[in-house]
């Protein structure tokens, strides 16, 4: 800031004072500025923390939610196996008891509910559930496998021999 050079004792105070003022004003109009940036600022952090906290408690709802899931889906493996106990049962017994046909037909049942209900909800959550199986059985010994062994064809390492010489 170049000071101007006193001719009168009037003139060197006025053009002193008149560089004062608009240094002044320029200080004051870039302190607006950044008390405006900072107000900005923290109106958009206030924002985030905001978010942050409502995804906080979203994802708490959700992992709770999913450990009900989890406990409803244990149930469901449970009476699945009651179900599949049941029915060795009835083949070992080689008898269809009526009082075991009726449980598993309700087991059966709830189970049906349940899964239809767990898939409900894991589309509503948007989760994806691998189905399982029980026993997962080697190649051979799925049922009706069996059945079909005994129709062996003797002629199954006789080839004809066609076009070789």
């Amino acid at each position: 800031m170049a000071l101007p050079t006193p001719t009168t004792a009037h003139g060197w105070s006025s053009a002193f004072h008149w560089q004062m003022v608009l240094y002044k004003s320029r200080c004051d109009n870039r302190l607006n500025e950044i008390i405006e940036r900072v107000a900005a600022d923290k109106r958009e952090a206030e924002a985030l923390a905001k978010k942050y906290e409502e995804k906080y408690k979203q994802s708490g709802d959700v992992a709770s939610k999913l450990t009900i899931e989890e406990a409803t889906f244990r149930d469901i493996q449970e009476r699945k196996m009651e179900l599949y106990q049941a029915i060795l049962k009835m083949e070992e017994n080689g008898s269809a008891d009526e009082s075991i046909q009726v449980r598993a037909d309700r087991i059966q049942s709830d189970l049906d509910e349940l899964v239809k209900a767990l898939n409900e909800r894991c589309k509503k959550y948007g989760l994806y559930v691998k189905p399982t199986t029980l026993v997962e059985l080697p190649f051979g010994w799925q049922l009706g496998i069996q059945e079909g062994a005994a129709d062996w064809d003797e002629d199954w390492d006789k080839f004809e021999e066609e076009g070789m010489l």
